[in-house]
């Protein structure tokens, strides 16, 4: 199954990453060979962009990743995430936060003792090593992932039915032909009868997933959940400047030409040097499609973000240049966007837009001089080659993807 699943994602990362190309080769019975030249990217500087764009992507998610490396860490931070909307996830879940934490921390220790309890019984091979493909030991395993429904009622109560339902795959919702949603992230947990079938990394990695958009489409309380999640990443970019001296100047700091608005900024900060940075803070998630690498859909972010983010930028930016002191701000302030995650606008702009990752490292360089191409590669650090010849060897054999790295 695992096999099935990675080619099933393979091919469809390769269809996204095949429409960069204009000139594919193909060979072979029925075309199954495609042969593709890397330079045709690297040499034609705009498609380059794209694909260090999809590179960026995809290692800021691994940072993301990297950060939580153990359960009680991953259940810590969404404590600190969700404490500030305590109300609201209350009146949602008919639980309370903390409430919410004792459950999935008390499923994942149930799913952890009883896959202890069975490892006496498991197959081993030589030192002590377990047979993991032996057919005893799966089906030992795969009976750990199962939590009684009547042991998690005499633990928490029927309080807790709202939560358990929201959390659990509903079979009639699931579409087999679409590929960049996953419903499992929304609906992790398996019913079956008495029990309930648990995949601890899947439960965890659906907590954010699932808590966000469940508190953005319930109707009672989505307006302010939105009003309260701007405004804490607002706070978290303030956190970021103060840490090298940057204090607030102000909050959405409105502009006017004559008596009319022009548009506010949502935060100004000023450091004891009197350099301003003034900062639009767009807190969106990617579109699925986007964050899937689809050029096309990557294509329309692109005029969307230069239509929508740059534009309005430009403008405020001119008008600042020519009236800043009637603002108390002086001629040098630096105008920036700081996003949620990285977009595809960043490489294609004059003005910096970064990730919130990327605006610390750039905040901690102490050097606001520094140039988009600076931070990416200072970030990222594309010349370090993460695996060996041997390693990428051996996942092509693993992920039995059918493509292959190699000099012409």
């Amino acid at each position: 199954m695992t096999q099935v699943a990675l080619h099933i994602n393979s091919k469809f990362e390769t269809l996204s990453f095949l429409t960069m190309f204009t000139n594919v080769e193909v060979s072979g019975e029925r075309d199954q060979q495609v042969k593709l030249n890397l330079e045709e990217i690297t040499k034609d500087e705009r498609m380059n962009k794209f694909l260090y764009y999809g590179v960026r992507a995809s290692r800021e998610n691994d940072f993301q990743k990297d950060n939580q490396k153990k359960k009680d860490d991953f259940l810590v931070h969404f404590k600190s995430e969700y404490l500030p909307y305590a109300d609201l996830f209350a009146k949602e879940f008919n639980v309370t936060v903390n409430e919410f934490i004792e459950l999935i921390d008390w499923i994942l220790e149930t799913v952890t003792a009883q896959a202890k309890q069975s490892e006496k019984d498991y197959v081993y091979l030589k030192d002590d090593i377990v047979d993991v493909q032996a057919y005893k030991t799966i089906m030992l395993f795969s009976f750990s992932m199962f939590v009684k429904k009547k042991g998690i009622f005499e633990k928490f109560g029927n309080k807790f039915d709202k939560v358990l339902s929201r959390l659990t795959f509903q079979t009639g919702q699931f579409d087999e032909e679409q590929l960049r949603f996953n419903l499992i992230a929304r609906q992790p947990l398996i019913d079956k009868g008495d029990f309930l079938i648990v995949s601890p990394e899947i439960l965890l990695d659906s907590l954010f997933v699932n808590s966000h958009y469940s508190l953005l489409e319930a109707s009672d309380v989505k307006e302010e959940y939105k009003k309260r999640y701007s405004k804490i990443f607002v706070d978290k970019i303030a956190a970021i400047a103060a840490t090298q001296g940057y204090q607030e100047f102000s909050r959405e700091f409105e502009l006017y030409e004559g008596k009319n608005q022009i548009g506010d900024i949502d935060l100004v900060v000023k450091n004891d040097k009197n350099e301003f940075l003034l900062i639009e803070a767009k807190n969106h998630a990617v579109p699925m499609d986007v964050y899937f690498h689809d050029q096309e859909a990557t294509e329309k972010r692109l005029v969307q973000l230069t239509n929508e983010w740059e534009k309005k930028v430009h403008k405020r930016q001119k008008h600042l240049e020519a009236k800043h002191s009637d603002y108390g701000i002086t001629s040098t302030f630096k105008y920036i966007i700081v996003s949620k995650t990285p977009e595809i606008l960043s490489h294609f702009s004059d003005y910096l837009i970064l990730s919130l990752n990327e605006f610390k490292h750039w905040i901690d360089t102490n050097n606001i001089a520094m140039t988009f191409e600076d931070i990416f590669n200072s970030v990222y650090k594309l010349d370090e080659i993460p695996f060996t010849e041997e390693q990428l060897i051996s996942m092509q054999k693993e992920l039995s993807t059918g493509w292959n790295f190699q000099k012409d």
